[in-house]
C-alpha cells in the first residue's frame, strides 16, 4: 500500500487562507487539545475562493466542507468538529478534521530531516521532535490497517493511504495536494 502526505494546494487559483482558530470558550486551538473542542471558530486571513480542504496557516489544521467530511465519516481514527468561519459567505458547512492517531513510523535511515534540539531558541518544548523534512520516508511495517494518521513527533504532517487518496480524488474535492511518502 502507498501512503501520501495530505496538504492543501497552495497553488489553487485565487484561494482563501484561514488562520486563528478558537474553541467555544475562545481559547486558541492547538493540535494537542483540538479533539476536546465541541465547536471551533476560524478566521479568514486572506479572502478568496473557498476549498473543500484547507489547512490553517498556523498549525496546518485541516478544515473541510461537509461533503468531504461525509465522504470520510466512516473512517476510523478521524473525527469532525463543527467549524464556523467568520466572514465566510458561501453556503457550505465546515468541519475541523482531526486525525486521532499518531504513529511513530518515520524511517530515519532513509529520510532526510532536522529535529528541534535541547535549548532550541524557538521551541525548547519540542526537543527531539521533527522540525522539518527534506525527504520523508515512512516504514510501512509500522502501519497496520491505518488509513488516516499523523506522524508522531511531527503532528502537522497528515498521512493518508492510497485508498483515501483515490476516494477523495474520485469525488472531485478541491484544495487537496498529495505527495507520496
Amino acid at each position: 500500500m502507498r501512503y501520501y502526505r495530505l496538504t492543501d494546494d497552495i497553488n489553487f487559483p485565487d484561494r482563501w487562507y484561514l488562520c486563528d482558530m478558537h474553541d467555544e470558550s475562545m481559547k486558541y486551538v492547538h493540535l494537542s487539545t483540538l479533539h476536546m473542542a465541541k465547536l471551533i471558530t476560524a478566521e479568514i486571513s486572506k479572502e478568496g475562493v473557498s476549498m473543500d480542504f484547507t489547512t490553517s496557516d498556523n498549525n496546518a489544521i485541516p478544515i473541510v466542507t461537509e461533503s468531504l467530511a461525509k465522504a470520510l465519516s466512516r473512517e476510523k481514527n478521524v473525527m469532525f468538529i463543527p467549524t464556523i468561519i467568520n466572514g465566510n459567505h458561501d453556503e457550505n458547512n465546515y468541519y475541523t478534521m482531526v486525525a486521532t492517531e499518531s504513529i511513530d513510523c518515520v524511517d530515519e535511515e532513509k529520510s532526510e530531516f532536522t529535529k528541534f534540539e535541547v535549548d532550541d531558541p524557538v521551541r525548547p518544548d519540542r526537543a527531539g521532535d521533527y522540525s522539518g523534512f527534506f525527504k520523508l520516508i515512512i516504514d510501512k511495517n509500522k502501519i497496520v490497517d491505518k488509513d488516516i494518521f499523523r506522524i508522531e513527533k511531527s503532528e502537522t504532517r497528515l498521512i493518508v493511504s492510497e485508498r483515501i487518496k483515490n476516494l477523495l480524488e474520485s469525488e472531485g474535492f478541491t484544495g487537496l495536494k498529495f505527495k507520496e511518502v
